[in-house]
């Protein structure tokens, strides 16, 4: 078994991996599975390009079923590496706030978590990812 580990410095959310899962659970067959929904966002380990599409990145852990992060990401490390240089979240936006906000509450309310679901406020994380 093979493994990656990139470690990430992003704008956004962490939200509970089980509760969103059972949250989005859904009856009918022809309805999207989560990760179907929040793959087109999903960051590979091995192309230094990030945040995929409307400027956001999905870390979806399936390995350990922990979090699922969704925010913008300004700095990731290659896999198995580290960062040579300090990285300085404030001011360190490569795209305005306001082009990424509009589609991570967009695809939060498409998630239709109930008020009060575990989710890390909205603010800036660092996390190493192993896939």
């Amino acid at each position: 078994m093979s493994a990656q580990v990139n470690t990430y410095v992003m704008f956004g959310v962490i939200l509970d991996y089980e509760q969103a899962h059972s949250v989005w659970r859904h009856d009918d067959p022809a309805h999207p599975s989560l990760f179907d929904v929040l793959e087109p966002y999903m960051d590979d380990a091995f192309k230094t390009e990030t945040n995929p599409k409307d400027g956001l990145t999905v870390l979806y852990d399936g390995m350990c079923g922990k979090y699922i992060a969704i925010g913008h990401v300004i700095a990731k490390t290659g896999n198995f590496e580290h960062f040579e240089n300090p990285v300085s979240a404030i001011g360190d936006m490569k795209a305005p706030a306001k082009d990424f906000l509009e589609p991570l509450s967009a695809l939060l309310t498409r998630l239709d978590l109930p008020p009060g679901a575990p989710r890390s406020a909205l603010g800036w994380h660092v996390i190493s990812h192993h896939r």
